[in-house]
């Protein structure tokens, strides 16, 4: 999946660390998680080189822990970018 670009105001933060197949840990800011057709979505910064926005489904949850997965369609990645874009368009800078 491609990231998308956005700049972001400081604010309060929230981390979530991913670990691939191959057991390698990367941690990215939390924006926010979006529901979209009764299925939550993570939309999550990476900023290591270049600011990139990714979103990854929730596949199992506890209040504890939950298991992402990257988005596969790209219809429904799509979707849910745009709507994290309409509900912050007042907070992040979403030009390129």
């Amino acid at each position: 999946m491609a990231g998308k670009k956005a700049k972001a105001q400081e604010e309060e933060r929230d981390f979530i660390t991913l670990t691939d197949q191959n057991g390698e840990s990367m941690t990215f800011e939390c924006l926010d998680i979006i529901e979209y057709h009764d299925q939550e979505y993570a939309v999550l910064l990476s900023g290591d080189e270049e600011i990139m926005i990714f979103v990854y489904e929730q596949v199992i949850g506890t209040e504890d822990e939950a298991v992402y997965s990257p988005v596969e369609d790209p219809k429904v990645d799509e979707k849910v970018y745009r709507l994290f874009q309409k509900k912050y368009r007042d907070v992040y800078d979403f030009s390129d």
